[in-house]
């Protein structure tokens, strides 16, 4: 049964003087799945219950100075008294005592901060059941493929771990939740993964290795931000490789010259030293060349962080736009690094999984 536009995950009724706020808590749960609703016009107290009958929570947004202690009992009386969805009282400043006054979910944003607070908040949706109106049963499913051939564990493991990495700062940067972000770049704790709920449902391996990297649909960004770094990364490996060939052609000469001076053992010192020079110049140029590809290795990884920040958070403000793409952009290397990484066809429901053949 699906649910109607009427009847929205979360109604909001604010209390406070900061439209500021209210905008951020609404894309906020917009972007965690949530359909909201926010109250607008004069507040009657009479009306409250009908206001949050059509929502499966409500959500009080308030400071002690436009919601004083007596009218929020009397709401929570008035409220009680009818039948009602779950409520949760979000307050911005220390000087509203929600839990003193009410047997409602009570944040206190004003003392722990807004991330901390948006953070319980969702805790507290999931808690009392409130699954995401957008949330569907399947989530998007990305099929990888590794060309490398024979596939080495080292290049496996950078693959894997690059991804798990990535998977988990989109999920986390999507649902805003930049505390997390900041501490799970500095500590890889392994929980913050596990919570993003990237999954492994499938592996075959029979040259090419491939799998089935399923990701949370609740944060949709995530999909296809995980398709756009492949994509991208696959099509700056070009670009790197046709640098990296063409130094290797250089290297191929330099040991030509080098062989040749070996067999001429006739050769006088004056032509000896303007040979090794010309060596020596041209290992020169190697060196800086190599430096070059490193450097536009960077630059490329820093551009696909830039376009997946602005994809996951629009509109984010410098300071945090610039924490986000730090937090992304050693992944991004370390993904760049790997062989023969790239998206592939779904594969035939016919085909059964392999292991690879004994030599």
């Amino acid at each position: 049964m699906s649910t109607q536009p009427s009847e929205p995950d979360v109604m909001i009724v604010n209390f406070s003087s900061d439209p500021g706020l209210v905008e951020r808590l609404i894309q906020d749960l917009h972007a965690s799945g949530f359909t909201v609703q926010l109250f607008q016009g004069p507040i009657n107290l009479s009306a409250i219950p009908k206001i949050f009958s059509h929502a499966k929570v409500g959500i009080l947004l308030a400071s002690g100075e436009a919601l004083s202690p007596s009218r929020l009992e009397l709401m929570y009386f008035n409220i009680k008294a009818d039948p009602y969805p779950p409520m949760i009282i979000i307050s911005i400043d220390e000087s509203l005592d929600g839990r003193a006054r009410t047997a409602w979910q009570y944040i206190d944003m004003g003392k722990m901060g807004y991330e901390k607070a948006f953070t319980l908040l969702i805790q507290h949706l999931k808690t009392l059941g409130i699954i995401p109106a957008r949330v569907v049963q399947s989530a998007p499913i990305l099929h990888i493929r590794i060309l490398e051939e024979p596939l080495t564990a080292s290049n496996l493991t950078t693959i894997i771990s690059s991804l798990t990495e990535l998977s988990t700062k989109y999920w986390l940067i999507a649902k805003r939740r930049f505390a997390d972000l900041i501490e799970y770049t500095q500590t890889h704790n392994s929980r913050f993964a596990e919570e993003a709920n990237v999954i492994v449902t499938k592996i075959t391996y029979n040259s090419p290795f491939n799998m089935d990297w399923k990701v949370d649909l609740s944060a949709p960004s995530v999909a296809e931000a995980l398709v756009k770094t492949i994509d991208g990364i696959k099509q700056r490996h070009v670009r790197l490789e046709q640098a990296e060939l063409e130094n290797r052609a250089k290297v191929l000469e330099i040991k030509h010259i080098e062989q040749q001076a070996d067999h001429d053992q006739q050769m006088d010192v004056l032509e000896r030293e303007k040979q090794q020079l010309e060596i020596e110049q041209r290992r020169l140029e190697v060196l800086e060349k190599q430096l070059e590809i490193q450097k536009k290795g960077i630059e490329y990884a820093l551009e696909i962080a830039q376009k997946m920040v602005d994809l996951l958070h629009p509109g984010a403000d410098p300071a945090t736009r610039a924490m986000e793409i730090q937090a992304l952009l050693p992944n991004l290397v370390q993904l760049q690094n790997g062989k023969g990484l790239e998206l592939a066809l779904p594969a035939s429901q016919n085909e059964q999984p392999t292991t690879p053949k004994e030599g």
